[in-house]
């Protein structure tokens, strides 16, 4: 596999196409079999900012020590002062939320950039949460969006949905959670809703 990535044919990110026009999952797979994934400035400049994001609540969490974080960092820069500013906002928002679920229950930890499975629900769906807060008092999936064009809402979202789905396939059977919700992420909006 190498550093080739994996995506699901039925993938989260696309599931407001792929629910409304099932076919379109293999249209789309087959355009890029013959022409690749081509790839956007704008959807550049969001992957930078989820590993600038991911970065900073490593480093917030204790996972990664300084040293680990600036030899890390200096691999992506140039870094914009709007990435900077936003991932701030998100790396706040997480870890507001991590210290409200560990008062509410006490054992709450942070995991990001899990493989949540949601197979048992869609075929072959996967992908990857960008912060999943769990407890036993509840499950909080946190997903971040760079984009200041199109508003993300969590309420109704089929992505945010899935990943839901996906963290309570991998930790339900652990915590004892009895609620679950999903929260977007979209500073360049001015942006945190919650379902």
């Amino acid at each position: 596999m190498g550093s080739e990535k994996l995506h699901a044919v039925l993938s989260p990110s696309k599931a407001h196409r792929w629910l409304a026009c099932p076919p379109s999952a293999r249209l789309e797979e087959k355009l890029n079999e013959r022409f690749g994934d081509k790839s956007s400035p704008f959807a550049a400049e969001g992957t930078k900012a989820h590993a600038v994001a991911e970065l900073k609540l490593r480093k917030e969490i204790g996972v990664i020590n300084d040293f680990s974080y600036n030899a890390q960092r200096t691999s992506l820069e140039p870094i914009s002062k709007q990435i900077e500013w936003a991932t701030d906002v998100y790396v706040d928002t997480v870890m507001q939320r991590f210290y409200a679920a560990n008062k509410e229950s006490g054992d709450a930890i942070i995991r990001i950039e899990d493989r949540l499975d949601m197979s048992p629900w869609v075929p072959h769906c996967f992908g990857t949460g960008d912060a999943v807060i769990v407890s036993d008092g509840y499950l909080d999936v946190l997903d971040y969006k760079n984009g200041s064009g199109v508003p993300v809402n969590a309420t109704g979202n089929p992505q945010a949905r899935l990943y839901g789905l996906g963290a309570i396939n991998l930790y339900g059977s652990i915590y004892g959670f009895q609620r679950v919700r999903n929260t977007i992420v979209q500073p360049n909006l001015d942006s945190v809703t919650t379902e």
